[in-house]
């Protein structure tokens, strides 16, 4: 029987997978990004990716959105707390306890979540499960309880085998697929869309270590994007005494719709935040909020600063300075902000080698790992 490896990127955000270096398409809509989103809709079948998130505006109790950020966790945990203050699920505690989501089709826990999105990568794949082995990259952040409870979500899934693999090298791993082995020491800076993850990696002979590294399980493109809807539930409540955070499906609205607008800002100056759709009953039910890249930088530069004193901490511990290093790699969405490049470049003194797309690396670095990692 043929085996193949797939890499896979279990995203908070979103996920990708890749055989050999190359992502293929895994959403049901068309493309290799796959929201990491699973909806339970009344009808009793369940979505996954994008269909699944433009549910996510009417029914966001029963969409399950950045479950990465509780799988491993218990109930009691600082995490699962602080998820419960930034999302609006039905959260329970599971008899083994874990958090659970309370959805109309009964519990499911982040691990289950995990499950369903790597089911539909196997699906997507041409191929059965049970001829793939799954390199599943995580953050190097994570803890073994993590880590395992990924891995389990793989096996749930139904493939052969599962290995897990560090995000930072994964990064590595591709880029010295691209550019030839060498030797050096190069920074990953890794922000996505729900953590951010710093490593410094050293490279010879085809071998890698991690010389150290560090992380934020709470600081990603999703916080940015809650500040935009903060930004803009005040600039109406100002205007028109009308607060949008009064109900949490209404804000849970706004955010959607503020992360389509700092995805355009990547690449448009000012666009427009669509309130059409986020409270009808509202007297902003057809006004159209402007907000121009100058502003969403401001309201995202204190997040931005907080990825550089992970930065100080995980150079300081490694004993180097950004002068010793000789390469920088970036992955992430939230990497494509001209905001972010722009820092990054000048806080390490260096051009980022864009050699992949932001969004692909990881998985694609994770697929050559079986053959260049013993």
């Amino acid at each position: 029987m043929l085996m193949r490896n797939v890499g896979i990127d279990l995203g908070t955000t979103n996920t990708v997978a890749a055989f050999d270096a190359g992502v293929f398409d895994i959403d049901q809509q068309g493309g290799p990004l796959l929201p990491s989103v699973v909806a339970f809709p009344p009808s009793g079948i369940r979505l996954i990716g994008t269909t699944a998130r433009r549910r996510r505006p009417i029914d966001s109790k029963n969409t399950i959105i950045s479950a990465k950020r509780l799988i491993g966790r218990k109930w009691y945990s600082a995490g699962t707390k602080e998820f419960q203050r930034r999302y609006d699920f039905d959260l329970v505690e599971a008899e083994d306890g874990e958090p659970s989501f309370k959805t109309r089709a009964g519990l499911f826990n982040p691990t289950d979540i995990a499950t369903l999105i790597i089911q539909r990568v196997c699906d997507y794949s041409s191929l059965d499960s049970g001829d793939l082995t799954g390199i599943i990259a995580v953050p190097a952040v994570f803890g073994e309880a993590e880590r395992r409870a990924t891995r389990e979500a793989g096996e749930q899934a139904g493939l052969a085998d599962v290995k897990i693999i560090d995000e930072p090298t994964a990064v590595t791993l591709a880029y010295l697929n691209k550019r030839g082995e060498g030797t050096g020491r190069a920074a990953v800076y890794d922000f996505g869309g729900g953590t951010f993850d710093l490593a410094i990696v050293e490279h010879a002979g085809g071998k890698l270590q991690v010389l150290g590294f560090g992380g934020d399980l709470y600081l990603g493109g999703d916080d940015i994007d809650r500040g935009l809807a903060e930004w803009a539930a005040a600039e109406v409540l100002a205007m028109h005494h009308w607060d949008l955070r009064g109900d949490s499906t209404v804000f849970s609205r706004l955010v959607a719709e503020c992360e389509q607008a700092k995805i355009r800002l990547s690449d448009e100056n000012q666009t427009l935040i669509d309130l059409t759709r986020v409270d009808p009953a509202s007297p902003t039910a057809s006004i159209k909020l402007p907000v121009s890249r100058d502003l969403l930088e401001k309201l995202a530069s204190e997040l931005v600063g907080r990825t550089f004193i992970v930065c100080d901490e995980v150079l300081r511990d490694a004993g180097l300075k950004t002068a010793d290093l000789d390469s920088l790699f970036v992955s992430g969405g939230t990497t494509r902000s001209p905001l972010i490049s722009r820092q990054v470049e000048k806080y390490f003194g260096r051009s980022i080698d864009y050699a992949y797309h932001p969004m692909h690396i990881v998985a694609i670095g994770a697929s050559l790992a079986a053959s260049l990692v013993s």
